[in-house]
């Protein structure tokens, strides 16, 4: 005769197979949860890098825009000096005409020095070459043939969180140098105006 069940043994395989399905959509909901999350970070790591490539970009937009400003400085006080052909009729000065042409000479040394201090840190913004773009080297389909999708998100979140964090502390460097190189900008177009003014004075 044939084996039957019992309707304990029937209930008790009916009872595993409804765990079983339940810890497979547990799983699903698992992953699915996790994979959200995986994602979620992305996009912030991804915001991350295009905010700090954003940072860089006006940084050197701003950078070119105070080279430009400082250069007509430096040919504003040229165009002046040579207005004033201050190289000519010293014999024919005062002690006192001297020492104010002296003085200006100094006071107009001074400013182009500034400006070509201000100059050449606005350059340097300009010219970083450490800045880190991502890498195509990295994404080769290739090297993510053979692993999960969860391990594909993981590798490029921390590629990002890498190239942005890289980057943010750069951003910051050459911040505070732009921020020095506008403070010298100001002090020069302030020193600009007082050659102007102390001008009249010198013959």
């Amino acid at each position: 005769m044939r084996n039957l069940k019992s309707p304990k043994t029937k209930e008790k395989n009916e009872i595993e197979e409804i765990e079983k399905n339940e810890n497979i959509e547990g799983n699903e909901l698992q992953n699915n949860d996790e994979l959200e999350k995986l994602n979620l970070l992305l996009s912030f790591c991804k915001s991350s890098y295009i905010e700090e490539e954003k940072s860089k970009k006006n940084l050197d937009t701003k950078s070119l825009y105070m080279i430009l400003i400082c250069v007509l400085i430096v040919f504003l006080v040229l165009v002046k000096l040579n207005i004033m052909e201050l190289n000519i009729g010293w014999n024919n000065l005062s002690g006192g005409q001297i020492a104010l042409r002296i003085i200006f000479l100094c006071i107009c040394f001074a400013e182009i020095v500034v400006c070509s201090i201000s100059i050449i840190k606005y350059i340097r913004i300009l010219s970083t070459k450490k800045y880190l773009k991502l890498d195509v080297k990295e994404f080769i389909v290739d090297h993510f043939r053979n692993i999960s999708y969860e391990q594909v998100l993981k590798s490029i979140i921390n590629t990002y969180k890498s190239v942005a964090r890289k980057n943010n502390s750069l951003n910051e460097k050459y911040t505070r140098k732009y921020n020095t190189a506008t403070m010298l900008s100001l002090i020069s177009i302030f020193m600009l105006v007082g050659i102007y003014i102390f001008s009249f004075f010198v013959r």
